[in-house]
């Protein structure tokens, strides 16, 4: 894939790494990006070692140490990964709520609404004007019914928390005030030339108010999974240098 001086970029290697990167081996920007930084790097490199040979020392010396934290890094992530226990139960992110609820002030609304975005030429137009309300269980019916057939767009679960930018975005913003409409709990809606978009807030937790629960357990989740592994951290980088100074030969010599 590229050359400098004797150093050699081959594919399957590139694509191995270009992986573990987080880059996209079937994408020709990617490609393009990390070929670059590795010839810049190679030229780079190479041009330290012809003309400053103290320099040349010193650079390859933090090499190889950051080379080695990066190794220890992900050495220690690994028996991390197969030594903690990952099973978190209900009742410890309730607790971890409980104690930390100061923490999970929200930053926006989150609803849970209905919303709906039909062409303005959907033959049950008038029925999803009336039907949007939700007044009875028959109506939530034909919500579904209709949105299946003619729906461009549709969310609804009453059940499940979001945060109302990630529903009002998808109307144009010319349209829609959607603080008002959070504040109010409005059951609204708008249209324009080509679609009708409608939205009706169920219930409502405002900004600055603590989510409900649900709303954030993975995000607590993956908190005390945290908390678990910075805990062993220390001890596991401990047994793992242990280990390997009997797996492998060395000399230190002061």
């Amino acid at each position: 894939m590229a050359r400098v001086n004797d150093h050699k970029l081959y594919q399957e290697d590139a694509e191995l790494i270009m992986k573990e990167l987080g880059y996209d081996p079937k994408n020709e920007v990617d490609w393009k990006t990390f070929v670059d930084d590795w010839l810049r790097t190679q030229l780079m490199r190479d041009e330290i070692n012809e003309t400053d040979e103290l320099a040349e020392l010193t650079t390859s010396y933090r090499a190889e140490i950051f080379q080695g934290e990066l190794a220890e890094l992900a050495l220690v992530e690994q028996s991390l990964l197969t030594e903690i226990d990952t099973v978190i139960s209900q009742q410890e992110i309730r607790d971890y709520y409980d104690v930390h609820k100061d923490e999970f002030e929200l930053s926006d609304f989150i609803v849970r609404a209905l919303f709906l975005k039909v062409s303005v030429e959907c033959p049950k137009l008038s029925t999803l004007k009336r039907a949007y309300l939700l007044k009875n269980e028959k109506d939530v019916a034909q919500i579904e019914s209709i949105a299946k057939l003619y729906a461009e767009d549709f969310y609804f679960d009453d059940q499940q928390w979001v945060f109302l930018s990630d529903l009002t975005q998808r109307i144009p913003s010319d349209k829609f005030k959607s603080e008002s409409v959070a504040l109010n709990r409005t059951k609204t809606y708008v249209s324009d030339d080509q679609y009708v978009y409608f939205l009706k807030i169920i219930d409502v937790k405002l900004k600055n108010e603590r989510p409900p629960l649900d709303f954030v357990s993975a995000d607590i989740r993956q908190r005390i999974l945290n908390d678990r592994m910075n805990e062993q951290r220390i001890a596991v980088q401990n047994r793992l240098l242990k280990n390997l100074k009997l797996k492998h030969d060395f000399e230190v010599h002061l």
